[in-house]
């Protein structure tokens, strides 16, 4: 549809500019635009960076446009610095007072969004530092799957909460289609049969 068409420019051109250029978080993206003030929020979050490199990996694949995927690279930078000397990630920081505050609490979800996008740039990049990145992550999820017997949990969810399992799920199929190991996919079929277990099936609920 040729009026959807029209529309991604603007949309990409305000994704584009919501990324730093300058500073210790250099190529992270402002986690939210006030519409009344036009400011913009001093929250940077590894699930922003990661979300938004799919897409922007996604228009240079449309487009060919080497500023998406220079976009994407810088991103993908700030997110190498946004690890914990064991390689698991650090969830965000904000600047408050001129200070970087950083987000400790353990998320499988923002884990997985950084897996998935480190994933995918190195099958656009060829870059091993982003393999080497991703590969912990990875090898963390296989480790916490198998001490949570494939339903995972994390430090923002309840242990009932699925949400923890399915981004260990979607980020490890993304590993597995660089890597070729058949371990990561057994992992997720593990994980999506404890999923599954817990699905509702009372017509009364």
């Amino acid at each position: 549809d040729e009026r959807i068409v029209k529309q991604i420019p603007l949309i990409a051109d305000f994704i584009l500019s919501m990324q730093l250029h300058e500073g210790s978080n250099k190529g992270a993206f402002h986690y939210s635009l006030s519409l009344e003030t036009g400011e913009k929020d001093n929250r940077f979050v590894v699930g922003t960076a990661s979300k938004t490199i799919f897409t922007l990996l996604e228009l240079y694949k449309r487009t060919q446009n080497k500023r998406y995927l220079d976009s994407a690279i810088l991103a993908a930078e700030w997110l190498l610095t946004m690890r914990n000397p064991d390689g698991t990630v650090i969830s965000q920081v904000k600047i408050e007072n001129g200070h970087p505050v950083f987000e400790r609490k353990y998320s499988n979800l923002y884990t997985g969004e950084v897996l998935s996008a480190l994933s995918r740039m190195y099958a656009a990049t060829s870059d091993k530092r982003y393999y080497a990145a991703a590969e912990i992550l990875a090898e963390d999820f296989l480790k916490r799957a198998e001490k949570d017997s494939y339903f995972l949990t994390d430090d923002y969810r309840s242990s009932t909460d699925s949400v923890p399992t399915s981004w260990a799920v979607m980020s490890l199929l993304d590993f597995y289609k660089i890597s070729g190991n058949k371990v990561y996919k057994k992992v997720s079929l593990k994980c999506l049969d404890e999923i599954m277990k817990r699905q509702k099936n009372d017509q009364n609920d």
